[in-house]
């Protein structure tokens, strides 16, 4: 079954959004030329996505493409989680001890899941 947010409507309006924020993806490149920067891609298009992701579900845009150097915390924490996110998706003792120790605790018992602790407090 499928509701409102895959009608006609919520797609064409999703189709603008996500020319909005490419615009704004292109912006952000244009200052890093400008500034004689190079520019991380992946970095860049998590941004970009993240974006579109946060304003299309949760109606709160984050503006990550136009963090410096496209190293905005939300990004930067989902990086940094990446190599112990299988971890904590499969095994319940570990995460629980994610979720519900102080985050500076978890950091010290172990500090690969420092990413995963990070991107808890930014969602928060």
């Amino acid at each position: 079954m499928l509701n409102r947010s895959f009608s006609q409507a919520a797609i064409e309006e999703a189709e603008s959004l996500c020319i909005d924020k490419t615009k704004a993806l292109c912006a952000a490149f244009e200052r890093q030329s400008r500034a004689a920067k190079s520019a991380d891609l992946l970095l860049a298009y998590r941004c970009m996505s993240m974006d579109v992701i946060m304003t299309f579900c949760f109606g709160k845009p984050i503006d990550a493409v136009d963090a410096p150097d496209f190293q905005a915390p939300i990004v930067v924490a989902m990086h940094a989680s990446a190599p112990v996110f299988v971890n904590f998706k499969y095994s319940e003792p570990f995460k629980n001890m994610i979720l519900k120790c102080p985050p500076n605790l978890s950091k010290m018992m172990s500090p690969e899941t420092a990413g995963l602790v990070d991107l808890q407090q930014v969602c928060l």
